[in-house]
């Protein structure tokens, strides 16, 4: 009876990731400098623990955040609004940046993850690309809830020299294939185990 969708979880984890991986080795962006790696894989994969934490263990606070979400109103277009719109102790990025300093994940990181859905005053490259990938995400049906859309920081478009237009074309040329591609690494990932 717990609200927390595990596999949509992993879908956008795994899809964020492997968006920012495509949107850096295609270089469909300019990244200055450009992240690691490793820096945007962890960035991408982990920025949205902090949901992780609250669906697991806190599931009657994260089912009337999910019950806010509305994309058609200004009260929750997505869980981060909703979530600062109910009040909060601590919002999921913040609760996710705790974690990854409690690991040393490193200061990118740990930044990035607190600003994937502000993209921050002034954006780095790293916390660009992952604000970026988890929007798209979002767009391609892939965020936690089917309801959520992106939500792009001006900031961020600018910092990247990108119109909401761009955004829509590097969608339309990732589309179906990141889709699929993504299905199947979930499915991978959440199958059972053979015993050798």
């Amino acid at each position: 009876d717990n609200p927390f969708d595990l596999r949509r979880f992993w879908e956008h984890a795994v899809g964020t990731a492997l968006v920012a991986d495509r949107l850096c080795k295609t270089q469909a962006i300019a990244l200055d400098p450009p992240p690691s790696f490793d820096q945007y894989w962890l960035s991408a994969l982990l920025h949205d623990i902090g949901k992780l934490v609250l669906g697991l263990f806190f599931p009657t606070h994260f089912a009337k955040v999910m019950d806010h979400i509305d994309p058609s109103s200004s009260f929750g277009r997505d869980f981060r609004e909703a979530e600062a719109q109910m009040g909060h102790v601590g919002l999921h990025e913040e609760i996710g940046q705790l974690l990854l300093l409690q690991v040393d994940a490193g200061e990118r990181v740990v930044q990035a993850v607190g600003n994937h859905h502000t993209g921050g005053k002034t954006p780095d490259s790293l916390s660009a690309l992952v604000h970026l990938a988890n929007n798209m995400c979002k767009d391609l049906g892939l965020g936690y809830s089917a309801k959520e859309k992106g939500v792009y920081s001006p900031a961020v478009l600018e910092a990247l020299g990108l119109s909401e237009t761009d955004v829509q074309r590097l969608q339309d040329t990732l589309g179906a294939s990141m889709t699929q591609e993504i299905g199947a690494m979930v499915d991978s990932c959440l199958a059972p185990r053979k015993d050798d």
